[in-house]
């Protein structure tokens, strides 16, 4: 089974490199969602200002063998949207 994501970014919606996560998403339940298993390097932490920097593309090396645990203990890519659209 594979899981596909295709996305084009709204230059309209994010400012600079930054994208404003807003005030409806809990900060607690968005930290626990980015960090979902404990065996991952990387923290995604909760910006106080709510702007998150926009990271590099991810290389296709990466994307055919992630480097993020999910809850479960499978490998993943971890993406967010904010927006219905």
């Amino acid at each position: 089974m594979a899981d596909w994501c295709v996305y084009e970014v709204s230059l309209s919606k994010i400012n600079g490199n930054m994208v404003d996560l807003g005030r409806r998403i809990c900060p607690e339940w968005f930290t626990r969602a980015m960090n979902p298993n404990v065996k991952n390097a990387h923290k995604f932490v909760y910006p106080i200002d709510r702007q998150v920097l926009l990271w590099d593309i991810i290389p296709i090396a990466e994307m055919n063998k992630p480097l993020t645990i999910d809850e479960v203990g499978s490998l993943c890519l971890m993406i967010f949207k904010r927006g219905s659209v």
